[in-house]
C-alpha cells in the first residue's frame, strides 16, 4: 500500500520516529477499535495537535462498525469556535480522508476531541459532538435516560437553540443556562442537581470550554484523567482502546494540560474523583473542587 505524503516525506517517515518500534501503519482510511472517548488539551499558546491512526489486523467492515456513531473535533481560530463533525462513516470516501488529514493540522490553544457511541439520537451532524454555542464548546461521555425531562428544565431561549435529539446537547444548554463565569463550580453543581431530580444517568463526564479556560467534570461510571506536560518532551501517546495516537511537537517548548478518558502514557496521570470539577485557566493554573 502506498504511503501518504506529508511535505515530500512519507507518512511513516514523518511520524514513525515518534512512535514505538514495531508499530505498523496503514492509510488514514483504516480506523480501528473506537468507542466513546473524551480528549482535551489546553496550552498557553497555539500548539499543533496531530491525530494518527495505527494499524491492526481487522476487516474493513468491522472498522466501519466501530466508527459508525460519529467523531468530531473542536478548536479555536482567531478567537472563534470551529468544529469538524462527521456523524457516520458508511465507507471510506475522500471526504473522510480529507477530515483526517485536516485534523492532523489543527493549531489552537484549546482542542476537544470526541468519539461518539450512539445511545440517544440518530446519526447526524447535529447529534455529533462537540457542540458549540457562542464561545463555548462541549463534549459529553455517558447517557442521561430521560432527556425529555432535561429539555423541560430549559428556558425557552435555550430550547430554541436545540438542533439535535441527544441528551448531551440538552445537558450543554442546561449548563449554559446556569453558567456563571465567577462561579463555574456552582454552575456545574446546580446543573447536576437538576439532572438528578428528573433522570437516571450512567455518566455525566464532560469537557466544556469558553475559549479561555477548560473545564472537566467527572460523575458516574467512567473515569477521567489528566496530566501536566512540561516543556522538554513533545506529546506522543496512543490509546490502548482506540489505537488513536496523539502527537504535538510544540510541547517540546510549550507547557500544556491534557485531559483524557484513559491514561495515554507512562506519565503520572491523575484521576478525578467522582463529583469533581477540574479547571485549567489560560495561565495553566489548576483547580480541583468537589461539588
Amino acid at each position: 500500500m502506498s504511503a501518504i505524503k506529508r511535505k515530500g516525506r512519507s507518512f511513516e517517515q514523518h511520524f514513525g520516529k515518534f512512535l514505538p518500534s514495531g508499530v505498523d501503519f496503514i492509510k488514514v482510511r483504516y480506523i480501528i477499535k473506537v468507542m466513546s472517548r473524551l480528549f482535551g488539551i489546553i496550552a498557553k499558546k497555539d500548539v499543533d495537535v496531530n491525530f494518527l491512526l495505527l494499524r491492526e489486523e481487522v476487516e474493513e467492515e468491522k472498522v466501519i462498525e466501530k466508527l459508525k456513531s460519529g467523531i468530531g473535533f473542536g478548536w479555536y481560530e482567531m478567537g472563534k469556535t470551529k468544529t469538524l463533525r462527521i456523524p457516520v462513516v458508511k465507507n471510506f470516501e475522500p471526504k473522510e480522508e480529507k477530515f483526517w488529514k485536516f485534523a492532523e493540522t489543527i493549531h489552537s490553544k484549546i482542542v476537544i476531541f470526541h468519539i461518539r457511541e450512539k445511545t440517544v439520537g440518530e446519526l447526524s451532524e447535529y447529534n455529533t459532538h462537540p457542540f458549540s454555542e457562542g464561545n463555548f464548546m462541549f463534549a459529553h461521555m455517558g447517557t442521561i435516560e430521560n432527556w425529555k425531562a432535561v429539555e423541560n428544565l430549559l428556558e425557552l431561549k435555550w430550547k430554541k437553540k436545540i438542533k439535535g435529539e441527544t441528551d448531551s446537547e440538552r445537558l450543554f444548554y442546561l449548563l449554559l443556562q446556569n453558567w456563571d463565569e465567577k462561579d463555574p463550580v456552582n454552575s456545574v453543581s446546580k446543573t447536576v442537581k437538576q439532572i438528578e431530580s428528573v433522570s437516571y444517568y450512567n455518566s455525566l463526564n464532560f469537557l466544556i470550554t469558553n475559549g479561555d479556560r477548560l473545564f472537566a467534570f467527572k460523575k458516574g461510571n467512567f473515569p477521567l484523567f489528566y496530566v501536566r506536560k512540561k516543556p522538554g518532551n513533545e506529546l506522543c501517546c496512543a490509546s490502548k482502546s482506540t489505537h488513536l495516537a496523539i502527537r504535538s511537537s510544540a510541547l517540546k517548548v510549550e507547557e500544556a494540560v491534557v485531559i483524557s478518558a484513559e491514561t495515554l502514557s507512562e506519565e503520572n496521570w491523575k484521576e478525578l474523583r467522582d463529583g469533581e470539577v477540574f479547571i485549567v485557566d489560560a495561565a495553566l493554573k489548576e483547580m480541583r473542587e468537589k461539588i
